[in-house]
């Protein structure tokens, strides 16, 4: 039962995934948080090494991905991901945006 309530937000968050934005990037892990990389000259290796404060400096269009639902996939640094949202993106530095669904890319 608690298992139901826990995943009940992510589920009602899915139900709504038709009507989202969706961005197509890299994810880049650092200090437990997740960012997603739109640049055509992602480097997973150089991304990896560099700070998470640099990366907004090295690439364009790097966004932090805030509330990532409950999945059971799991997802390593420097995937290609495509990640569905509420359209909202926070104008902070990096931007921030509030994660309905994510799915790995081939």
């Amino acid at each position: 039962m608690l298992f139901i309530l826990a995943i009940l937000p992510d589920v009602i968050n899915l139900l709504r995934v038709s009507d989202a934005m969706t961005l197509e990037g890299y994810l880049i892990t650092k200090n437990e948080t997740n960012y997603l990389i739109q640049d055509e000259d992602f480097d997973a290796d150089y991304a990896n090494e560099l700070e998470a404060n640099a990366l907004t400096w090295s690439y364009h269009d790097v966004y932090v991905l805030d509330k990532i639902p409950f999945t059971f996939t799991k997802f390593q640094s420097g995937q290609k991901i495509n990640v569905w949202h509420n359209g909202t993106i926070l104008e902070s530095n990096p931007a921030k945006i509030n994660v309905l669904k994510m799915e790995k890319m081939n």
